[in-house]
């Protein structure tokens, strides 16, 4: 918790904000991309 104080007081708490949604969105980030790399093609 330290350690989110800190980064709170020196880079502000819209960027806290911002890089602890990112943090706990990375997984299903990283789930969506590859489901879009590997979506089937569309053949004609």
């Amino acid at each position: 918790m330290e350690e989110w104080m800190s980064l709170l007081f020196n880079h502000g708490f819209a960027a806290v904000v911002a890089f602890y949604l990112l943090h706990r969105m990375e997984k299903k980030l990283d789930l969506l991309i590859n489901a879009v790399c590997e979506r089937p093609t569309k053949e004609e």
